[in-house]
């Protein structure tokens, strides 16, 4: 940014320093964002409102689609025109920024990253596929998949930028919603994977509210 500033870089060489300077502010807002639920050892979500999943995985998408096409990687979303739960709105959209962006540095170069959002029984589930540009994790690295600070073999020998911090604050966050989360290899020879976020649907976390913390939801019983 200093040397923006000073008029030091010229034509696509300027365009190319600023989308980094934009990308590295972006990673560290939501690493701040995140920070409370990593280091909370006691973290609850406080403020459960009505949310619009669809709302929000779009906005997470947008805010994403810079890091997307640096990669070459296209970013869809398939989602209904509203899917609404309960919860809190900005743990809700960090959780999906994560998987996003997970899926992202993860994928081949022109690869995709198809998310879709959708209702199955009493859930509301998130669900990402793309192809692994690392192979697939072995049976003992899915157990830790989800732990404080694990990466992969693979993801070390591939040098991919990561802190091992991403998928934890997504169990985290969806574990204080009542939901869950998973992982499962498609099709293991084209390397596609599967991550989902499966959360309560709005009458489900209803009824958890009213038996383990009615008062945090204030909206209509």
């Amino acid at each position: 940014l200093k040397h923006i500033s000073q008029e030091r870089y010229q034509g696509a060489l300027l365009k190319k320093k600023a989308t980094e300077a934009q990308e590295e502010l972006l990673s560290m807002h939501r690493t701040s964002n995140s920070i409370g639920v990593i280091i909370d050892k006691n973290y609850q979500i406080t403020n459960f409102e009505e949310i619009d999943l669809s709302s929000i995985s779009l906005s997470a998408k947008s805010k994403l689609e810079s890091e997307a096409a640096e990669k070459h990687v296209k970013l869809r979303i398939n989602t209904p025109t509203s899917v609404k739960t309960i919860g809190d709105r900005q743990a809700i959209e960090i959780a999906i920024q994560h998987l996003l962006l997970n899926a992202i540095k993860y994928s081949h170069g022109s690869g995709k990253v198809v998310a879709s959002l959708s209702y199955e029984n009493d859930s509301v589930v998130f669900s990402i596929q793309n192809t692994s540009n690392i192979g697939i994790p072995n049976e003992i690295d899915h157990h830790y998949l989800w732990d404080f600070g694990y990466r992969s073999e693979q993801a070390k020998e591939a040098h991919v930028n990561g802190s091992g911090i991403g998928l934890y604050t997504v169990k985290k966050i969806v574990t204080c919603h009542y939901g869950k989360v998973s992982y499962d290899v498609l099709d293991p020879d084209k390397k596609l994977i599967e991550f989902k976020m499966i959360l309560p649907n709005k009458d489900s976390i209803k009824a958890y509210l009213r038996m383990f913390g009615s008062e945090l939801y204030k909206g209509q019983a």
